[in-house]
């Protein structure tokens, strides 16, 4: 056996350890909630593609370790299909994932996915996978190979499809993988667009000041030519003592009246105003928008910050606040993106770097087939050839490094699993 052959060996063997126990965590944290949206449906199928993928990876390592020997022609077959059915599957799954959250982001209120919606893609997917994996089983076989070992050449066996067959196998997955590559990189740069957009949008939001603290700027002078205003509008139900007096010469007694007047109409109006809106709204602790009347006009309130001037926003200390504690104000759908677009966006892109890597030292075969088996660089070009299997595995990893509730749901497991085990013991 030659040294790439012990380093594949072991890096799917990590994968395959790794990867089982990581994707049934994934399964038992998602599948056990009460709703699910529709990238729950695809994180439980993408899980699932993963899992069926490692499951399969000892039939890998049996191949590896009689790579020069291997006559069964039957598990050759298999083999190969599954593993291209996995891959295509997985391929789609993550494609309707970068969709499916590019709706979510640019389209949030009408061109979300249902469940149902999400369930039938996940099934269109399994059909495409299955439709170009087709020909894999027909035109695989064992065939005799020539190995370069150093100085030596070694005669061997290999799996592999038909010369002829290459056209039916290699072909269409090359098509359908640049298709999926395209498409999620038109996907991440229209999100992209929509996110400076939202970005821009947000940040004039968080710095702008509310109307009411205008109006709280207004000098005494202001306030009272406000008052007359309304006053001599509605001054026929007030009389002074001597007709022929004017306004200006009356006590001051009469403007204290209808000052008083005024404030218990806008009292009155503003408190049923104020219980009418709390029979539509949350209360008051949330980011919703707020409905009060400021200068005997109605304004809307997009968040309960504080403002002590028109400058911009500021603490209970009169301080700028940090851009964060802003932020934290905005409601939610002026916010650029959730935690969970953000973690699926990210496994996207870890696949695309990985498999793209991949492909391409598939592309190079048949330079590097020339190499020797023996030199480590072979060895090192084997695995990069490989990267595209750290996508069974680095989910878990990603969901857990990202999501709190994940990490608390595992923990939460663990917590059972412990108790179990102890109570068991005990009763032995």
């Amino acid at each position: 056996m030659f040294l790439y052959t012990w380093v594949v060996i072991i890096y799917r063997s990590i994968v395959t350890l790794t990867g089982i126990p990581g994707n049934l965590l994934i399964l038992f944290v998602y599948w056990n909630k009460t709703t699910l949206a529709s990238a729950h449906v695809f994180i439980i199928t993408l899980a699932l593609c993963d899992l069926f993928s490692c499951l399969i990876i000892p039939l890998e390592i049996h191949y590896w370790l009689n790579e020069h020997d291997y006559t069964d022609t039957f598990l050759c077959k298999l083999l190969l299909t599954w593993i291209y059915l996995g891959w295509n599957f997985s391929a789609c799954i993550t494609t309707a994932i970068a969709w499916d959250r590019y709706l979510v982001v640019s389209k949030p209120i009408y061109g979300r996915w249902t469940k149902k919606k999400a369930i039938k893609v996940c099934v269109m997917c399994a059909l495409i996978a299955t439709l170009v994996t087709a020909t894999v089983p027909f035109t695989s076989h064992v065939e005799t190979d020539v190995t370069i070992a150093g100085p030596t050449i070694v005669n061997g066996t290999s799996c592999k499809p038909f010369s002829n067959g290459y056209l039916l196998v290699g072909v269409p997955q090359y098509i359908y993988f640049f298709v999926i590559v395209l498409s999620m990189i038109s996907l991440y740069v229209k999100l992209w667009s929509k996110m400076i957009k939202r970005r821009d949008t947000t940040v004039k939001f968080a710095l702008k000041p509310r109307c009411s603290q205008i109006n709280e700027k207004k000098t005494k002078r202001d306030r009272r030519r406000d008052n007359k205003k309304y006053t001599s509008s509605n001054n026929e139900h007030l009389e002074t003592e001597k007709g022929n007096r004017s306004l200006k010469r009356a006590p001051k007694e009469i403007e204290t009246i209808k000052e008083s007047t005024y404030t218990n109409d806008v009292a009155l109006v503003q408190h049923s105003i104020s219980e009418t809106v709390k029979k539509f709204l949350p209360s008051s602790s949330s980011n919703e928008p707020v409905m009060t009347l400021n200068g005997g006009q109605i304004t809307r309130q997009e968040y309960p910050a504080k403002f002590h001037n028109s400058k911009g926003p500021h603490d209970d200390n009169n301080r700028s606040p940090k851009f964060g504690n802003i932020m934290s104000q905005v409601p939610n759908r002026f916010r650029p993106m959730s935690r969970l677009t953000r973690m699926l966006i990210l496994a996207t892109v870890v696949f695309v770097c990985t498999w793209s890597l991949s492909v391409f030292f598939f592309l190079m075969d048949p330079i590097t087939s020339k190499l020797s088996r023996q030199s480590f660089g072979f060895t090192i070009i084997t695995v990069l050839s490989l990267t595209g299997l750290i996508n069974q595995t680095i989910n878990p990893v990603l969901y857990s490094f990202m999501n709190t509730k994940f990490r608390g749901e595992c923990k939460l497991l663990f917590k059972r699993l412990r108790r179990r085990v102890s109570n068991s013991v005990c009763h032995l």
